[in-house]
């Protein structure tokens, strides 16, 4: 819609986002061009009054990361507004849209124009407004994996787990995640603030069957509770994006492994590890490689520095 898009444009010309800000009119955002989230929602609200659309005002939580011990989803207050549009309802959050947490202002947030409510969910949460039937509890907001833009700019679809938290013994975790052709993976494993080396601990590649699918394999190293970052982008882009985050309980792990070391011709060639998923291998064991490697005509093997 044009008169949407307007909208959009009025948005885009502020500076910033102050959160102490008292003065949450309009007319006050728009002169000194700064304000709070209250302050982007009266301003897109006006807006949208000016040009006859139909908006409201909406105030709950967000969230941008899992929440820590001692947090509560109270201290995350935020606001935001709703459209009609052809008789369609549609979620605009002005403050995210607008990009004025980011450096990079220039490129504005369209995602959070005009956004579906299944999508909405998994960031924002109201206990007035939410749009879905049936509605969601908090709890059950919270025990979703949070979900950034990118996922949906890049036409993802998380196949499994469904869930935001997950707990296992196995000292193996697979995420399962349907994405097109032109986009590559990769992901991180953390504790805290010990995020531990990708290339041992995490390994995504497309699944053996459904081409459509890539797998990302976590190899936790020890008991504890783990948070898990997706991260994407296109096969053009240079700079992967947050994309989704995860938290995973490890429980009473026999025995830990870590991956493979792959190299750059392996993503090269796409290649598909099958087995032996462990870098550990002992002398004299009987060892069966086992890949695919689309196209392949003509493979080497080497034995150590061989």
């Amino acid at each position: 819609s044009l008169r949407a898009s307007i909208t959009v444009c009025l948005i885009r010309s502020i500076d910033g986002v102050d959160s102490y800000c008292e003065n949450y009119s309009a007319e006050s955002v728009f002169q000194n061009r700064i304000g709070s989230c209250q302050s982007f929602v009266n301003l897109y609200y006006e807006c949208c009054s000016l040009l006859n659309i139909q908006c409201l005002k909406i105030t709950g939580y967000i969230r941008e990361n899992f929440l820590k011990n001692n947090e509560d989803l109270k201290n995350f207050s935020h606001s935001w507004n709703a459209i009609v549009l052809d008789q369609y309802t549609y979620l605009v959050d002005p403050t995210w849209g607008a990009n004025t947490n980011y450096h990079n202002r220039n490129q504005i947030q369209d995602y959070y124009f005009l956004t579906s409510s299944e999508e909405f969910i998994y960031t924002h949460y109201s206990t007035d407004y939410q749009l879905l039937q049936p509605e969601i509890t908090k709890e059950e907001f919270l025990s979703l994996p949070v979900i950034k833009s990118n996922y949906y700019r890049l036409n993802l679809s998380l196949l499994t787990p469904k869930q935001g938290y997950n707990q296992t013994d196995e000292n193996i975790f697979k995420i399962s995640i349907k994405t097109p052709a032109y986009v590559d993976l990769y992901a991180s494993l953390k504790i805290d603030t010990i995020e531990y080396p990708c290339h041992l601990h995490t390994l995504c590649q497309r699944d053996i069957n459904q081409t459509d699918t890539i797998n990302c394999f976590l190899a936790p190293p020890t008991d504890g509770l783990y948070e898990i970052r997706i991260y994407s982008k296109t096969n053009h882009e240079t700079t992967y994006q947050d994309t989704i985050y995860m938290r995973l309980n490890v429980l009473n792990m026999i025995q830990a492994i870590t991956f493979p070391i792959i190299y750059q011709s392996f993503l090269e060639y796409k290649c598909i590890l099958i087995e032996p998923f462990r870098r550990l291998v002992h002398k004299n064991e009987y060892l069966f490689i086992h890949m695919k490697i689309q196209d392949a005509i003509l493979i080497k093997t080497k034995n150590g520095h061989d």
